[in-house]
């Protein structure tokens, strides 16, 4: 997994990355979209349905992010 050129192995450590791109980046549809895949592959499926709601509504165009709330979490 990577953001913005870096490599993390771990969800929890992406997690803290992701947080603070964010903070400087806030319409950062991929960091939501990753975050929120995070969030659930850590069982905090709320803060993922947050995460990937918030990259829905940057960029509702994009199809794989549509679905993506219920689809991603559920697939965890």
């Amino acid at each position: 997994m990577h953001i913005r050129g870096r490599f993390f192995s771990d969800w929890q450590g992406f997690v803290g990355q992701a947080r603070e791109v964010l903070l400087q980046l806030n319409s950062d549809t991929e960091t939501w979209m990753t975050l929120g895949r995070a969030q659930c592959m850590l069982g905090h499926l709320d803060d993922a349905v947050e995460a990937l709601q918030r990259a829905v509504d940057l960029d509702p165009a994009r199809v794989d992010m549509r679905c993506a709330p219920s689809a991603t979490c559920s697939s965890c």
